[in-house]
């Protein structure tokens, strides 16, 4: 993967075999500090989801950075798939080969698109029931460690106080969405 600098990414992978990446709540939440651990030092989280099976996040590379991140994220998978396997007592790739990393042109496109994964994959009735994403920090129900308010207020165009009613109208172009993202 090549990043540069003040760039929108959409990064992205999934269990290898589209196996479950993640086996128990506590498995989320180790995930969410390795990204705060790997991730933010070199860029901003816009947004997150963390499905069963795979992940999304859309970040903002700071300016200042190095080609760091990429290497980070392979620290952050590589971790990551080493405490699992013990945990599971399995061993070998948890995530499929190629992380993706996508820059991204239409940021609320992309924002919309990983807030809306657990509604689309029938893991819940209402998006605030998923808690392994950025979007009940969006709609004021939780407090949220990792995203970055302001930097999403520069890219997209949202009334954060009725996003929850707002993304509903996205929906029905999730299909149209997946191509793009």
């Amino acid at each position: 993967m090549q990043f540069n600098p003040n760039r929108l990414y959409h990064i992205y992978n999934r269990g290898n075999r589209r196996i479950p990446i993640f086996y128990q709540q506590r498995n989320y939440q180790y995930f969410l500090s390795k990204i705060q651990k790997h991730i933010c030092p070199y860029a901003n989280v816009m947004a997150y989801c963390l499905m069963p099976n795979h992940f999304h996040l859309l970040v903002y590379t700071h300016n200042s950075f190095d080609q760091r991140l990429n290497e980070e994220i392979g620290v952050l998978l590589r971790t990551y798939t080493r405490a699992i396997n013990i945990q599971e007592g399995q061993s070998g790739s948890l995530f499929q080969s190629g992380t993706k990393a996508k820059e991204v042109n239409e940021p609320l496109v992309c924002f919309n698109y990983i807030h809306l994964n657990p509604l689309r994959a029938k893991l819940v009735d209402d998006l605030i029931e998923w808690p392994f994403s950025s979007f009940p920090y969006y709609c004021g129900i939780s407090e949220d460690f990792l995203v970055d308010h302001k930097v999403v207020q520069n890219f997209v165009d949202i009334d954060f106080d009725n996003y929850k009613t707002e993304i509903f109208q996205y929906l029905p172009y999730w299909d149209e969405y997946h191509g793009k993202i």
